[in-house]
């Protein structure tokens, strides 16, 4: 689709799933990228071995550029894939850069603008959504189980170019980029999802598309939906129909293993918090009953907890 050249410096914070999907097809595109991790291990893994991805029983290995601290980069765009707690503390990073890039929040959940918009101007500030489906293997491997789509929009209008050259980027490296002209209620529809599938993957340990074979489970996420739809209508947001999106993302992704199923496995924060947990914090705020998403929020926090597992 977008055949001419399009030359930008980036930097992506987070080498999680998807942070390393985007470095790698960027890099394999031409592009120039340098990645920011938190783990001197996993830096040193990647720079030995590059990051390897694994998709449609083809496997390439993708040599990038790693490192654990900003120093002396002037990229002209930063893309944030870390989870949403950790959003401050990246934000914290991208003022220690030597220039002032245009900042693109690709995260889970709702608000990680509200930190980020502490440290950057709300000018250079775009947000994204992903449906890639993504599994990390290792600190260097990820399999790419689900091709999906990013949509990428801004609340400010001077920022239009800057969507329209990096979703040409994104799109040239392989990753079915596109413009959104209503990137918050694309967020949101996003969340809606997320909220349905990924609490319940991670206390079933199942993976994504075996939800739709128990009409149990389909009934405790049509309950999800239900209750957090009602929360995004009292909000002004219009988010359409999201079962029929539930029900076909599940069959896309149907081999992946979502985030918070993963970060559970591995031991690591999830971001409950930012998905139901923001659902219930809204709901509390207008007297709104959510039993269902509150009680996976409970769940999943408890599995959390470092006695449990």
């Amino acid at each position: 689709m977008y055949k001419d050249v399009v030359t930008m410096n980036v930097l992506l914070i987070g080498a999680g799933a998807l942070g390393k999907l985007i470095a790698a097809q960027l890099a394999r595109s031409g592009t120039k990228i340098q990645v920011l991790v938190r783990r001197e291990e996993q830096m040193k893994a990647i720079r030995e071995r590059g990051v390897c991805v694994n998709h449609n029983n083809t496997t390439y290995t993708q040599k990038l550029e790693v490192f654990t601290e900003i120093s002396d980069l002037t990229p002209d765009v930063v893309i944030l894939t870390v989870k949403s707690y950790q959003t401050e503390e990246a934000a914290k990073q991208i003022t220690r850069l030597c220039n002032s890039p245009t900042v693109l929040s690709l995260q889970n959940g709702l608000g990680n603008e509200i930190p980020l918009a502490k440290y950057c101007s709300k000018d250079r500030i775009m947000l994204g959504v992903c449906t890639h489906g993504v599994t990390a293997l290792s600190d260097t491997t990820v399999a790419w189980n689900g091709v999906g789509e990013i949509l990428i929009g801004s609340k400010r209008h001077t920022l239009a170019p800057s969507v329209e050259r990096l979703v040409r980027l994104l799109s040239a490296a392989g990753l079915h980029a596109r413009c959104s002209q209503h990137i918050e209620e694309d967020v949101w529809r996003k969340v809606l999802v997320n909220c349905a599938i990924n609490p319940l993957t991670a206390v079933t340990r199942l993976k994504n598309g075996d939800l739709l074979e128990r009409e149990d489970l389909l009934r405790i996420m049509r309950d999800v939906v239900d209750e957090a739809v009602r929360i995004a209508e009292a909000k002004g947001i219009k988010v359409g129909e999201i079962w029929p999106r539930v029900l076909d993302v599940c069959r896309k992704t149907a081999e992946n293993r979502s985030s918070m199923l993963q970060d559970l496995e591995a031991n690591r924060p999830t971001e409950i918090d930012a998905l139901n947990g923001a659902i219930v914090k809204l709901a509390e705020e207008m007297s709104y009953p959510v039993p269902v998403n509150r009680t996976l929020v409970s769940l999943v926090r408890t599995l959390s907890s470092k006695e449990v597992i």
